[in-house]
């Protein structure tokens, strides 16, 4: 299995990292997004680990172009994000884990976190629906919203196209 971790931070990376090579993922890491889209066809990772606070503006990119890939479109996605940076719109591919405000902004992962990325790396974890079992109180949760970009909508267009030709 192979993860990528698109991240600036150092201390962000090492501690995925060690969570990612727990479970028995390969990783590698990547600190420019557009390198990153560029190489995801040649790449065809599994799981791809997303530091919000570093790209704001590129994960729905990232996002959006592995649902429209016809061998990337299984690809999870992990974003991570301070509390108060929640999305407006939905991602079937996305998973949000969501650090407390005071923290969102530091390099190390908070030990709920920790938990909760180990929980999705687990074997059996789906994509895009956080945890079944976790309860309430978890703060994984799957991207959703009212509205939706209009990257999402030609994401799910691809995506019907795709099953039509089949």
């Amino acid at each position: 299995m192979f993860a990528v971790i698109l991240s600036e931070d150092d201390a962000f990376y090492r501690s995925v990292a060690h969570r990612s090579r727990l479970h028995n993922y390969s990783v590698a890491r990547y600190r420019d997004p557009v390198k990153l889209a560029d190489n995801l066809p040649e790449l065809r990772p599994e799981l791809v680990v997303i530091r919000g606070i570093d790209f704001p503006l590129h994960w729905e990119m990232l996002a959006s172009q592995l649902l429209c890939m016809k061998n990337l479109s299984a690809t999870r996605i992990v974003l991570f994000l301070p509390e108060n940076l929640r999305p407006s719109h939905g991602w079937p591919n996305v998973n949000l884990l969501l650090e407390p405000a005071g923290r969102g902004t530091g390099s190390a992962l908070s030990e709920k976190t920790s938990k909760e990325f180990s929980a999705l790396l687990s074997p059996g974890r789906t994509t895009g629906r956080g945890h079944d079992s976790a309860g309430a109180s978890s703060s994984s949760t799957p991207v959703s919203g009212l509205t939706s970009s209009r990257l999402m909508r030609a994401a799910g267009k691809s995506s019907s196209a795709k099953v039509n030709n089949l």
